[in-house]
């Protein structure tokens, strides 16, 4: 398995927790590929845990769709499902679509001053050739919105999609340039928020929430390339 060499414990967490978080971001990052193996004695022996917490722990995995346990063959990260894909993205489209609708009315020129504050820093990150630095920005711009929300179950729903989601953008936005207009469609968003503009505002967040269709596509053609 290509795991990193070194691992840090985080000390309030269960064994269990940690083996979780832990190979849930190898997967997210694209550490762990799709269809790579998982052993878990291996992962015991790095974590120097018993392989109760690492089974635990892929079985949280599983239930998340990262990883599918395939009779007499072992445990492996999930290959792309193109139709679990666009339904995902087409749930967090929608979700962020309410998002807007919940913040419209609330926000102020403070806010739009740290949406403007988060994209400056979205752009430093696009300068970089560093793909997760550039989609936790992205995250942190959306995430900001949400928390403005205030709306407990959509926050969860949001975070739980994103979770596989962030999966499929880190490899799609790894070869696409797409990633370098969502500075511009972020300005837009922050722009019709300002006005207090919500078809305008919902339109833009519309436009910046690349469809799963959008990344088959882009994967089909650029295949071979």
């Amino acid at each position: 398995m290509p795991i990193p060499q070194s691992v840090k414990f985080s000390p309030p967490a269960s064994a269990k927790l940690i083996v979780y978080s832990t190979v849930q971001e190898w997967i997210v990052k694209g550490i762990l590929e799709p269809g790579e193996k998982i052993i878990d004695t291996q992962l015991a022996e790095y974590f120097s845990v018993s392989r109760t917490p690492v089974r635990e722990a892929l079985q949280l995995l599983n239930k998340q769709g990262l990883v599918e346990v395939i009779p007499s063959n072992g445990t492996r990260v999930t290959e792309i499902d193109w139709e679990d894909v666009r339904q995902n993205y087409e749930a967090l489209k929608e979700l962020n679509c309410v998002v807007i609708r919940l913040v419209i009315d609330k926000i102020n020129s403070e806010h739009i001053k740290e949406l403007k504050r988060i994209n400056r820093e979205f752009a430093d990150a696009l300068e970089s050739s560093d793909i997760h630095k550039q989609s936790a920005y992205d995250k942190v711009f959306h995430n900001y919105l949400v928390h403005l929300a205030n709306n407990h179950y959509i926050a969860q729903y949001i975070e739980q999609l994103s979770i596989s989601a962030q999966r499929i953008e880190n490899l799609y936005f790894s070869i696409s340039p797409r990633r370098k207009e969502s500075f511009s469609e972020h300005e837009e968003i922050i722009n019709k928020l300002a006005l207090h503009d919500f078809y305008a505002a919902e339109k833009a967040i519309r436009k910046n929430w690349v469809t799963g269709t959008d990344m088959y596509r882009y994967f089909k053609e650029n295949k071979n390339a």
